[in-house]
């Protein structure tokens, strides 16, 4: 039997109204511009089906249509089949502008979802980025007054949940992030650490050839 007919829509809710969708990145847009104009240079990062509506619809009505002055960045799904790369992303031109940035997608709860976009593009653009520096351009509904802003991480979950949750669910994901930040310093410290070995392993190989090549005494060789 056909299912054409019936009332109801997808979960995705606000994601699936084109005219919603419209409105909304159009609003979220002169936001976007405000940061250009600021000096700054906005970056929309976005994941799944809900994130690239939310990052297109944005997209579509910044008036800086050069994406000198803004860029995106799409992050894969761990198990998302795709002939791309994990994450994709425009050109990247900050010419000394502080970059801004903004998870683009519905919803957030848990703060799962954005903790791993904040984690995924840290380590592959190998940088530390302030956790509490990233703003949510959330599409949420038409209900939420903060549908139509660009919010910091706090503000963002507390428009679906209570204060005292959202305040534990903030603290929770600064604390992952945080100890995420930990082992990628610590990770670079051991990569460091084998390029400055193999350095002076190096150094030494051709110092002991050079003293064969002269007819030196290797005793005589600096070690």
């Amino acid at each position: 039997m056909s299912r054409l007919n019936e009332n109801r829509k997808s979960h995705y809710g606000s994601s699936m109204n084109p005219h919603y969708m419209a409105e909304w990145g159009r609003t979220i847009a002169k936001e976007v511009d405000a940061i250009i104009a600021d000096g700054k240079f906005p970056i929309l990062v976005y994941r799944g089906m809900s994130g690239t509506t939310a990052a297109t619809a944005i997209s579509m009505f910044v008036a800086k249509t050069d994406t000198v002055d803004y860029a995106t960045v799409y992050v894969r799904k761990k198990n998302e089949k795709s002939h791309g790369n994990a994450i994709e992303h425009s050109r990247i031109i900050l010419a000394n502008r502080q970059p801004v940035w903004i998870i683009c997608d519905d919803f957030i709860s848990s703060g799962t979802t954005a903790l791993e976009v904040l984690k995924a593009i840290t380590a592959f653009f190998k940088i530390e980025i302030p956790f509490h520096s990233v703003r949510y351009a959330l599409s949420l509904d038409d209900r939420f007054i903060c549908a139509n802003t660009i919010n910091d991480v706090e503000t963002s979950v507390r428009s679906v949940t209570s204060i005292d949750d959202a305040t534990a669910i903030v603290k929770c994901m600064k604390q992952k992030y945080n100890r995420f930040l930990n082992a990628q310093r610590n990770k670079q410290k051991e990569v460091d650490a084998r390029i400055i070995s193999s350095m002076r392993n190096a150094r030494k190989r051709r110092e002991a050839e050079a003293c064969q090549v002269d007819g030196l005494d290797l005793t005589d060789c600096p070690t």
